[in-house]
């Protein structure tokens, strides 16, 4: 406790609650917070990547992705059926760093071709996560948001070979704006694929 007016010393605190001894708590409504999880190494059709498609393929306004591995044919598909609807995509890959020196046939590329928005930064990005309709201009869009999020990169390898694990959440407000917070201070610090200027 701390003292008052200064005083030091020892001191004691007594709590007194009002209310009935026997009287029942106020029950709690359960938060409406969907979560799954997925566990590598599995066989491609049940890992993570078919799961991850299909939340990409829910996106009708915006989908933003931060991904430090990213090599499934499948999810570039998924991402270029995103921008024919409308979506707006944004993706921040570790891989575009290292690319914009030599861009042909990179990842980074082929998402720029399908319409995405790429960036990179001067630092290794290792997140591995990806938000589909997440609260960009709108924080009441944090509880409809899906967050998919964890250790596994998006690959074939990190789907049938590595121990992982990937997240499936809807409905974490909380969750979700932390996550968008930590995506557009990477994005407003990256730059565009491709270019050749330094952060400073």
């Amino acid at each position: 406790l701390d003292a008052i007016a200064g005083e030091a010393g020892p001191f004691q605190a007594r709590l007194e609650c009002d209310g009935a001894e026997n009287e029942d708590p106020e029950p709690v409504e359960p938060a409406d917070v969907a979560v799954d999880v997925v566990f590598s190494p599995q066989d491609y059709e049940a890992s993570h990547l078919p799961a991850t498609v299909t939340v990409i393929d829910s996106a009708t306004e915006h989908l933003d992705v931060a991904m430090y591995s990213f090599r499934d044919a499948t999810l570039v598909d998924a991402i270029g059926r995103a921008v024919q609807r409308g979506v707006a995509v944004r993706a921040i890959l570790e891989s575009a760093r290292a690319d914009r020196s030599d861009p042909d046939g990179s990842k980074a590329q082929q998402l720029e071709q399908l319409g995405a928005e790429v960036r990179w930064v001067n630092k290794i990005m290792h997140h591995k996560f990806a938000m589909a309709d997440g609260p960009v201009a709108d924080v009441a869009a944090a509880h409809t948001a899906r967050l998919v999020t964890g250790s596994a990169n998006w690959s074939y390898s990190a789907a049938t070979r590595y121990d992982e694990n990937t997240l499936f959440v809807e409905g974490d407000d909380k969750l979700v704006l932390a996550f968008q917070r930590e995506f557009n201070l990477l994005w407003a610090n990256g730059r565009a694929f491709p270019g050749s200027e330094e952060l400073s």
